[in-house]
């Protein structure tokens, strides 16, 4: 989708508001990851508006927050980094996942730039060897909550305007394993709708 650059407040109140539609057409049924505990906390608060019953990371156990939107079919499901392996809501518990932008890992990690630095200086590409991998691992994990069976099918959104301009979208939709890319939040809509997950 056109968002503002990822990493500001500016992004994920214009991507949550962009998947506002989204989530009516969904009828809540929906999990929403997060690279960071600021972003999920700044989404959170403009989808209490939306009067459906949420369940966010850090306001329960990680048990109680599963059994809650098992429980609650208009729910939503909020989480940022446990959350992206290890849950488990197969079937129609969750139709819509949404992750609020690529997760490569934080430039500053000590060990990262130990690696980065060795990479460059044998003249090899530190972003293509290890940051762009690293992300893609993640993001595999987190689609992993949506599609566990043959039989699971559901929407994914990627709320990273760079999807649409860097070189490595190519590498990223290559290995992920849908069938159909779609570009608004208005496709997607359309898209719930013909594929009745609602």
């Amino acid at each position: 989708p056109n968002l503002p650059w990822p990493g500001s407040d500016q992004h994920t109140i214009a991507l949550t508001k962009g998947c506002i539609k989204i989530l009516k057409e969904n009828a809540g049924r929906t999990f929403f990851l997060f690279t960071s505990y600021r972003a999920m906390r700044v989404a959170a608060e403009i989808l209490r508006d939306q009067k459906k019953p949420i369940f966010v990371q850090g306001e329960d156990s990680k048990l109680g927050l599963i059994a809650g939107f098992k429980e609650n079919k208009g729910s939503i499901l909020m989480g940022t980094d446990s959350f992206w392996e290890g849950i488990d809501v197969s079937g129609l518990d969750l139709t819509l996942l949404i992750i609020d932008k690529l997760p490569f890992p934080v430039p500053d990690d000590p060990i990262l730039k130990q690696k980065s630095r060795m990479i460059s200086e044998r003249g090899g590409n530190p972003f293509l060897e290890i940051s762009l991998p690293k992300a893609m691992l993640s993001l595999k994990q987190g689609f992993g909550r949506l599609i566990r069976s043959e039989k699971d099918r559901g929407l994914f959104v990627l709320g990273d305007p760079r999807m649409a301009t860097k070189s490595y979208r190519g590498y990223i939709k290559k290995n992920l394993p849908f069938r159909v890319w779609i570009d608004s939040f208005d496709e997607a809509s359309s898209w719930l709708n013909r594929m009745e997950l609602k």
